[in-house]
């Protein structure tokens, strides 16, 4: 009986894992369709918005346990915010499935910063496979004009810091995940309506907030705040390198609805890039023949 149960928690963490790919997906779909003057700006108000109201009920038993003085509370979360930020401006500038591809590299560059700070070793073969997903990136984002090419930079900096808060984490085990999740909607939402007040935002509300722009917004918030939660029930199932599967499976869905409901310009070379991106980073995630012992 035991077993059954464990094998039914696996297969609903799978099936979570790919609901979380979705929402990943339709929300940075959704940020592209929003008006051009504040996209990202009113998407990242949003997220805060809304992921405050929803996050508050749920942390609302562990409140006490919010304060200013955890530094690595905060330098993750910042961190985290200055992601959000970059990957929502992204996604208004390139193709959503290309800027989370670019990301799906996240394991790679966590790695990298544990072989300099825990000393740790990793096996030849996690390197090529290293290297093969970085070409694939490099495939992806080749066709991109001269001045995308700053987005795309700025998409590598913004993975490598969010592989750092991934890493900070190991260090906020005696702080409860709603916890962490409600301190980092209240720094997105102070942030964002900074830049939101700064952009403009407040003499635009009329053209923001239409009946598609509403619609737009809801989704971006409501499914970003339910990606959050269903990525830590995944983490809890599966483990928390497992969760980068999650973005893999984003990559996929927003590639078909970048062909089916907007006619993204992917072609052969697309695929291929694709493909050397996410079957690596696949391999990296689940192979049990990726990192040496330390000694």
């Amino acid at each position: 009986m035991e077993e059954v149960s464990k094998e039914q928690s696996k297969i609903s963490g799978y099936i979570l894992m790919s609901l979380s790919g979705f929402l990943l997906a339709l929300v940075f779909e959704a940020t592209s369709e929003l008006d051009r003057d504040l996209d990202w700006q009113s998407a990242a108000l949003s997220r805060g918005l809304i992921g405050t109201i929803i996050g508050v009920p749920i942390a609302w038993r562990y409140l006490k346990q919010i304060t200013c003085f955890n530094k690595i509370l905060a330098i993750r979360n910042v961190l985290t915010t200055a992601y959000l930020f970059a990957i929502y401006f992204a996604v208004s500038k390139i193709l959503p499935a290309d800027a989370i591809a670019i990301t799906s590299t996240q394991p790679i560059w966590i790695a990298v910063i544990s072989i300099f700070c825990f000393g740790y070793r990793y096996f030849f073969r996690f390197w090529v496979a290293g290297v093969v997903a970085a070409v694939g990136v490099g495939i992806l984002v080749s066709a991109k004009p001269p001045d995308d090419m700053l987005v795309v930079g700025l998409v590598f900096l913004a993975t490598i810091a969010r592989g750092v808060t991934v890493i900070l984490l190991r260090y906020l085990k005696d702080v409860q995940p709603s916890i962490i999740a409600l301190h980092f909607s209240l720094i997105v939402l102070v942030a964002s309506s900074i830049v939101f007040f700064f952009s403009g935002g407040h003499q635009k509300l009329d053209t923001i907030l239409d009946v598609k722009g509403i619609t737009l917004l809801l989704i971006i918030g409501v499914g970003a705040t339910f990606f959050q939660i269903l990525q830590a029930k995944v983490a809890i199932i599966h483990g928390s390198i497992t969760t980068a599967v999650i973005v893999i499976v984003a990559v996929i869905f927003s590639y078909v609805m970048d062909i089916f409901l907007r006619h993204g310009p992917v072609d052969s070379m697309h695929t291929l890039g694709l493909f050397m991106v996410v079957f690596p980073t696949f391999w990296l995630v689940f192979s049990k023949h990726v990192q040496k012992p330390i000694e």
